[in-house]
């Protein structure tokens, strides 16, 4: 399944899983569109299907409502060999002590999903062999906490990160079952 970042994002709040807040504007809203001012942060995003925006520019961090209109504009015009930026995204920028990466997706190897898990996070952290934990999932038997608790020990989580991880993943896990 294809999805941009904010269909994505928009299915985790129908799973309960937690998302910053944020909003999605048209590129011909850009400018005309509220942005909240009492955020803490803000990073705009292009709404794309390919890979490495950072690494293209069409990822901003700024401190300001009004940075954020300007960034998005910016990032538009950038994008501009894209024909599928329709849309940027806004969102609240979030306070994190650590960054992890977390995916389930079906592996074209084992023929099963897979769980995947990185302190490291990043883009194209799927194809890297170092810091990378994979877990086949045995789709009759499915995903269950106790494997989870497993790969994040192999990640080197503390107890406190694994218990708080164990239920996003979980939500993840039936969302995949439901939507993919």
């Amino acid at each position: 399944m294809d999805l941009y970042e904010h269909e994505g994002k928009g299915l985790w709040r129908e799973y309960g899983i937690p998302t910053p807040a944020g909003l999605i504007i048209s590129k011909t809203e850009l400018g005309l569109s509220p942005v909240p001012k009492d955020w803490h942060g803000y990073v705009v995003k292009a709404q794309v299907l390919s890979g490495n925006r950072a690494r293209q520019q069409l990822i901003s961090i700024v401190d300001t409502a009004e940075r954020a209109q300007e960034a998005s504009l910016l990032i538009v015009e950038r994008g501009q060999h894209m024909p599928e930026l329709e849309h940027v995204l806004i969102e609240q920028q979030i306070t994190f002590t650590k960054e992890l990466y977390v995916s389930i997706s079906y592996s074209t190897q084992s023929n099963t999903p897979l769980l995947l898990m990185s302190v490291d996070g990043g883009t194209g952290i799927e194809q890297s062999t170092e810091g990378l934990h994979r877990y086949p999932i045995d789709p009759l038997v499915g995903l269950h906490e106790a494997s989870i608790r497993q790969v994040g020990y192999s990640a080197h989580l503390t107890s406190a990160e694994i218990k708080t991880l164990v239920p996003i993943i979980m939500k993840l896990w039936r969302c995949f079952q439901e939507r993919d």
